[in-house]
C-alpha cells in the first residue's frame, strides 16, 4: 500500500462523513495531501513515546496533522456530488418581457 493510499485510508477512518468526497478526489493535489497526512502520522506514531523531534516538537506535528485534515475536508466539501439532482427551473424562473430580455428590433427599410 502506498503512502497516498494509507493517508486516504487514515482520512476516511477519521472522518467517515467525508468518505464519498475523499473517494471522488483521488489523485492530483489531493493525492499529495494524503501522502503528507500519512507521513505526518508516521512521525507522530514514532515520536509519540519520546515526545520530541530534532526540528519540531510532538505538538507541532499534531498541529500539522490537524491543518492537513482541515485542507482535506475543505477539498471534499468543494467537490460536487455526482448523485445530486439539479433543481429544475420552476414557472417563476421563466423569462419575461422586461428590459432584462430585450425584444427583437424590426428591420429598418432603406431610405433611398
Amino acid at each position: 500500500m502506498s503512502a497516498q493510499e494509507r493517508g486516504l485510508a487514515r482520512l476516511m477512518l477519521r472522518f467517515p462523513e467525508f468518505r464519498q468526497g475523499f473517494a471522488r478526489l483521488r489523485g492530483g493535489r489531493f493525492g499529495g495531501v494524503c501522502e503528507e497526512y500519512d507521513l505526518v502520522w508516521e512521525v507522530i506514531g514514532r515520536w509519540s513515546q519520546a515526545e520530541h523531534c530534532a526540528l519540531f516538537s510532538f505538538n507541532d506535528y499534531c498541529l500539522l496533522a490537524a491543518a492537513i485534515e482541515r485542507d482535506a475536508i475543505a477539498m471534499a466539501k468543494a467537490v460536487p456530488d455526482p448523485g445530486a439532482i439539479a433543481k429544475a427551473p420552476g414557472p417563476d424562473s421563466a423569462p419575461t418581457s422586461s428590459s432584462e430580455f430585450p425584444q427583437p428590433v424590426p428591420p429598418i427599410s432603406p431610405s433611398w
